[in-house]
């Protein structure tokens, strides 16, 4: 599967392996004062493969590209999607990978997902707090109470919400 990453969720953890190595990960999170907590009420994670980790030294190396990736495991744990590596260029993204938070529409119900087209992989909530972490597809919409918006992409890859306010 290929996925373009737009934007992360604001959550990063490691976990220290048995081996050596470093498993890291990133979700979604709500600011509790000067940190960042999970307040998951749906836990995802995107992993980062052997091939990925390298580019965590400046995450701007894994916006704005096209990545080769597994596919959605979903567990009694949460699901995740691990970005294996760089997809070649020219590769056509059959998701795109966003963020949102309450500051784009309001807090977004789970009915006010588009069903066919966004598929959330991790959101945190926490009173009027809210950040998403969506697989979504061109056109994909959601609403919240204060407007709607939708995912409209150039054929540079480039991604926004085009929001309209009720």
């Amino acid at each position: 599967m290929i996925v373009r990453v737009h934007s992360l969720g604001s959550l990063w953890q490691m976990k220290d392996l048995p081996n050596g190595g470093t498993r890291v990960w990133n979700t979604t999170g709500i600011r509790d004062g000067c940190r960042v907590r999970s307040c998951a009420t749906l836990f995802g994670q995107l992993v980062f493969g052997p091939k990925a980790k390298p580019l965590l030294q400046d995450p701007s190396h894994i916006h704005g590209r096209n990545w080769v990736t597994s596919d959605i495991t979903q567990t009694s744990a949460g699901r995740s999607i691990r970005l294996a590596c760089p997809a070649a260029s020219g590769a056509l993204a059959d998701w795109h990978l966003h963020t949102v938070n309450e500051q784009l529409v309001g807090v977004v119900p789970p009915d006010g997902l588009d069903p066919d087209n966004i598929l959330v992989l991790s959101a945190s909530q926490s009173k009027q707090q809210q950040e998403l972490l969506l697989l979504v597809k061109p056109f994909a919409w959601f609403a919240g109470p204060t407007g709607s918006a939708i995912f409209e992409f150039t054929d540079r890859g480039i991604g926004r919400w085009n929001v309209r306010e009720r």
